[in-house]
Protein backbone atom coordinates (compact mmCIF):
# COMPACT_ATOMS: atom_id res chain seq x y z
CA UNK A 1 0.00 0.00 0.00
CA UNK A 2 2.79 2.34 0.55
CA UNK A 3 4.59 1.66 -2.74
CA UNK A 4 1.05 2.60 -4.35
CA UNK A 5 0.57 5.44 -1.92
CA UNK A 6 4.19 6.99 -3.15
CA UNK A 7 3.34 6.48 -6.66
CA UNK A 8 0.02 8.18 -6.63
CA UNK A 9 1.93 10.72 -4.52
CA UNK A 10 4.29 11.21 -7.28
CA UNK A 11 1.90 11.29 -10.29
CA UNK A 12 -0.23 14.35 -7.90
CA UNK A 13 2.99 16.15 -8.26
CA UNK A 14 4.54 16.17 -10.98
CA UNK A 15 0.79 17.30 -12.37
CA UNK A 16 0.99 19.83 -10.08
CA UNK A 17 4.88 21.16 -11.45
CA UNK A 18 3.18 20.45 -15.06
CA UNK A 19 0.23 22.37 -14.29
CA UNK A 20 2.26 25.62 -12.97
CA UNK A 21 4.66 25.88 -15.59
CA UNK A 22 2.06 25.79 -18.42
CA UNK A 23 -0.24 28.28 -16.30
CA UNK A 24 2.39 30.25 -14.81
CA UNK A 25 4.43 30.97 -17.69
CA UNK A 26 2.56 33.20 -20.46
CA UNK A 27 3.97 34.34 -23.18
CA UNK A 28 6.58 36.61 -22.16
CA UNK A 29 7.43 38.79 -24.86
CA UNK A 30 4.95 41.26 -26.78
CA UNK A 31 5.43 42.17 -30.37
CA UNK A 32 4.81 45.34 -31.76
CA UNK A 33 4.41 46.22 -35.87
CA UNK A 34 5.73 49.62 -36.74
CA UNK A 35 4.53 49.89 -40.15
CA UNK A 36 5.16 53.47 -42.71
CA UNK A 37 1.86 55.28 -43.07
CA UNK A 38 3.34 57.36 -45.95
CA UNK A 39 5.08 56.43 -49.74
CA UNK A 40 8.56 57.98 -47.92
CA UNK A 41 8.34 54.80 -45.74
CA UNK A 42 10.56 54.89 -42.71
CA UNK A 43 14.31 55.75 -42.54
CA UNK A 44 16.60 52.83 -41.55
CA UNK A 45 18.37 55.11 -39.07
CA UNK A 46 15.20 55.10 -37.02
CA UNK A 47 15.57 51.60 -36.36
CA UNK A 48 18.73 52.27 -34.27
CA UNK A 49 16.91 54.26 -31.93
CA UNK A 50 14.08 52.17 -31.25
CA UNK A 51 16.12 49.58 -30.52
CA UNK A 52 17.78 51.43 -27.66
CA UNK A 53 14.59 51.92 -26.09
CA UNK A 54 14.44 49.90 -22.86
CA UNK A 55 12.84 46.62 -22.85
CA UNK A 56 13.08 46.31 -26.67
CA UNK A 57 14.65 43.19 -27.02
CA UNK A 58 15.06 42.31 -30.93
CA UNK A 59 13.98 44.39 -34.30
CA UNK A 60 12.61 42.97 -37.37
CA UNK A 61 13.30 44.85 -40.71
CA UNK A 62 11.39 44.79 -43.54
CA UNK A 63 10.54 46.11 -47.18
CA UNK A 64 7.34 45.42 -49.29
CA UNK A 65 7.53 46.04 -52.79
CA UNK A 66 4.45 45.84 -54.83
CA UNK A 67 5.73 45.00 -57.86
CA UNK A 68 4.31 42.62 -60.98
CA UNK A 69 4.27 39.93 -61.45
CA UNK A 70 5.28 38.97 -58.07
CA UNK A 71 5.16 40.81 -54.71
CA UNK A 72 9.20 41.64 -53.31
CA UNK A 73 9.49 41.21 -49.39
CA UNK A 74 12.94 42.45 -48.13
CA UNK A 75 14.83 41.37 -45.13
CA UNK A 76 17.58 40.82 -42.87
CA UNK A 77 18.97 37.09 -42.56
CA UNK A 78 17.74 35.96 -39.08
CA UNK A 79 14.54 37.58 -39.73
CA UNK A 80 11.18 35.48 -39.52
CA UNK A 81 9.58 34.97 -43.18
CA UNK A 82 6.42 37.23 -43.21
CA UNK A 83 3.77 37.82 -45.36
CA UNK A 84 1.21 40.79 -45.13
CA UNK A 85 -1.92 39.65 -46.49
CA UNK A 86 -5.48 41.54 -46.62
CA UNK A 87 -3.59 44.54 -45.60
CA UNK A 88 -3.81 43.60 -42.21
CA UNK A 89 -2.84 39.95 -41.23
CA UNK A 90 0.23 38.55 -41.25
CA UNK A 91 1.33 35.07 -42.20
CA UNK A 92 4.40 32.82 -41.21
CA UNK A 93 6.10 30.98 -44.58
CA UNK A 94 8.59 28.04 -43.91
CA UNK A 95 11.59 26.90 -46.35
CA UNK A 96 10.76 23.78 -47.81
CA UNK A 97 13.71 23.32 -50.11
CA UNK A 98 17.36 25.13 -50.44
CA UNK A 99 18.08 27.23 -47.37
CA UNK A 100 17.47 30.26 -45.82
CA UNK A 101 19.33 33.63 -45.82
CA UNK A 102 22.87 34.03 -43.97
CA UNK A 103 24.14 37.27 -43.21
CA UNK A 104 26.92 36.69 -46.32
CA UNK A 105 24.03 37.11 -48.51
CA UNK A 106 23.34 40.56 -47.73
CA UNK A 107 23.76 42.85 -50.59
CA UNK A 108 24.02 40.02 -53.06
CA UNK A 109 21.79 38.60 -55.68
CA UNK A 110 20.28 35.76 -54.43
CA UNK A 111 16.46 34.69 -53.40
CA UNK A 112 13.78 32.66 -51.22
CA UNK A 113 10.95 32.14 -54.11
CA UNK A 114 7.25 30.73 -53.13
CA UNK A 115 4.67 29.47 -55.52
CA UNK A 116 6.34 31.65 -58.38
CA UNK A 117 6.77 30.13 -62.02
CA UNK A 118 9.58 30.03 -64.26
CA UNK A 119 7.40 31.16 -67.18
CA UNK A 120 6.00 33.97 -65.78
CA UNK A 121 10.01 35.40 -66.10
CA UNK A 122 10.13 34.67 -69.77
CA UNK A 123 11.45 30.71 -69.35
CA UNK A 124 9.54 28.55 -71.81
CA UNK A 125 8.04 25.45 -70.57
CA UNK A 126 9.74 22.07 -70.22
CA UNK A 127 7.73 20.14 -72.17
CA UNK A 128 5.76 20.55 -75.56
CA UNK A 129 2.05 22.07 -74.95
CA UNK A 130 -0.86 19.91 -76.15
CA UNK A 131 -3.91 21.09 -78.35
CA UNK A 132 -6.33 22.20 -75.98
CA UNK A 133 -4.85 21.20 -72.95
CA UNK A 134 -3.27 24.72 -70.60
CA UNK A 135 0.42 25.11 -70.45
CA UNK A 136 2.38 23.66 -67.40
CA UNK A 137 4.25 25.38 -65.53
CA UNK A 138 7.22 24.83 -63.08
CA UNK A 139 8.52 26.16 -60.22
CA UNK A 140 12.59 27.45 -60.06
CA UNK A 141 14.95 24.82 -59.19
CA UNK A 142 17.60 25.80 -56.82
CA UNK A 143 20.20 27.54 -58.04
CA UNK A 144 18.70 28.67 -61.19
CA UNK A 145 18.39 32.26 -61.86
CA UNK A 146 16.10 35.01 -63.49
CA UNK A 147 15.67 38.72 -63.84
CA UNK A 148 12.87 40.69 -62.50
CA UNK A 149 10.74 42.74 -65.11
CA UNK A 150 11.45 46.35 -63.02
CA UNK A 151 15.59 45.68 -63.13
CA UNK A 152 18.16 44.54 -65.13
CA UNK A 153 20.16 41.87 -62.98
CA UNK A 154 19.82 38.51 -62.41
CA UNK A 155 18.57 36.84 -59.05
CA UNK A 156 19.79 33.26 -58.00
CA UNK A 157 16.74 30.85 -56.58
CA UNK A 158 18.80 29.49 -53.11
CA UNK A 159 15.39 28.49 -51.55
CA UNK A 160 12.05 27.93 -52.08
CA UNK A 161 9.34 28.54 -49.24
CA UNK A 162 4.91 27.38 -48.76
CA UNK A 163 2.64 29.33 -46.65
CA UNK A 164 -0.97 28.87 -45.87
CA UNK A 165 -3.11 29.38 -47.84
CA UNK A 166 -0.81 28.53 -50.61
CA UNK A 167 -2.27 31.36 -52.63
CA UNK A 168 -0.79 33.80 -50.46
CA UNK A 169 2.73 31.99 -51.24
CA UNK A 170 3.31 33.87 -54.84
CA UNK A 171 5.96 35.83 -53.32
CA UNK A 172 9.97 36.98 -53.73
CA UNK A 173 12.03 37.20 -50.51
CA UNK A 174 15.29 39.11 -51.01
CA UNK A 175 17.84 40.08 -48.55
CA UNK A 176 16.79 43.47 -47.13
CA UNK A 177 19.80 45.23 -48.91
CA UNK A 178 19.37 43.41 -51.98
CA UNK A 179 16.31 45.23 -52.16
CA UNK A 180 16.98 48.42 -51.32
CA UNK A 181 19.50 49.08 -54.13
CA UNK A 182 17.64 47.13 -56.88
CA UNK A 183 14.07 48.72 -56.22
CA UNK A 184 15.14 52.17 -55.25
CA UNK A 185 15.05 52.26 -51.51
CA UNK A 186 17.90 53.09 -50.02
CA UNK A 187 17.76 53.32 -46.50
CA UNK A 188 14.23 52.59 -46.06
CA UNK A 189 12.10 50.18 -45.00
CA UNK A 190 8.40 49.30 -44.36
CA UNK A 191 7.63 47.39 -41.72
CA UNK A 192 9.50 46.98 -38.00
CA UNK A 193 8.85 44.36 -35.94
CA UNK A 194 9.49 45.32 -32.54
CA UNK A 195 10.38 42.31 -29.87
CA UNK A 196 9.17 43.56 -26.30
CA UNK A 197 10.31 41.49 -23.38
CA UNK A 198 7.34 42.39 -21.00
CA UNK A 199 3.73 42.93 -21.73
CA UNK A 200 3.63 45.11 -19.04
CA UNK A 201 6.18 47.39 -20.97
CA UNK A 202 4.08 47.68 -24.39
CA UNK A 203 2.31 50.31 -24.26
CA UNK A 204 5.25 52.52 -22.93
CA UNK A 205 7.69 50.98 -25.67
CA UNK A 206 4.41 52.01 -28.25
CA UNK A 207 4.49 55.46 -26.88
CA UNK A 208 8.18 55.56 -27.25
CA UNK A 209 8.10 54.51 -30.46
CA UNK A 210 5.79 56.56 -31.68
CA UNK A 211 8.05 59.40 -29.86
CA UNK A 212 10.51 58.99 -32.51
CA UNK A 213 9.02 58.58 -35.59
CA UNK A 214 6.11 60.89 -35.20
CA UNK A 215 3.48 60.47 -38.05
CA UNK A 216 6.01 58.61 -40.15
CA UNK A 217 4.47 55.15 -39.22
CA UNK A 218 1.98 53.50 -36.85
CA UNK A 219 2.21 51.21 -34.25
CA UNK A 220 0.03 48.01 -33.75
CA UNK A 221 0.49 45.58 -31.00
CA UNK A 222 -0.12 42.29 -31.98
Amino acid sequence: MTFLRDIALGILLSGLVIGFFSSASPALAQFLEVRATSSDLIPEESASKIKAINNVTKIEKYLLVRTEPHEVIGLEPGAALRILIQGDRWISAKVVAGRSFKTEDEGKNVAIVGRVYAEDYGFKGRMKEMPGMPAMKHYFDIGQSFQPREIDQRIRVIGRFTAQPESEAARIFLPLSTAQQLYGYAGRISVLFVTVNSPKSGERVKKEIEAVLGDQAQVIPR
